[in-house]
């Protein structure tokens, strides 16, 4: 019986490994990201931004986010996050995610 055990624990473990890994994005200095805010009530905006990425120190990312008008941190800020709470977006999107929130009047 514990030879069966050990062998099915060591089939279960091999198609366990066999699985593939989270979807491991890669982000380059220049792409356009949107920042997960945690958690969020059923309707409301999962997102911030868009951030631009400034370095990359995987698995952490240097985001900046420019603002219109300066704050108590100056026009812009940099962050440190994990690139699991970061989305890629398309460059046409970060355009529309910015228009959407009223930053740019078309």
């Amino acid at each position: 019986m514990q030879k069966y055990i050990a062998k099915k624990k060591e089939a279960r473990k091999k198609a366990y490994d066999a699985q593939p890994t989270i979807n491991d994005v890669q982000f380059a200095i220049g792409d356009k990201v949107l920042l997960r805010k945690g958690l969020a009530k059923k309707l409301h905006n999962q997102f911030s931004g868009p951030w631009m990425v400034k370095e990359v120190n995987d698995p952490n990312l240097v985001i900046e986010i420019i603002k219109k008008h300066d704050t108590r941190k100056g026009p812009s800020h940099a962050r440190i996050v994990h690139k699991d709470r970061c989305k890629k977006i398309a460059e046409k999107d970060a355009g529309r995610a910015a228009v959407a929130r009223g930053r740019n009047k078309v």
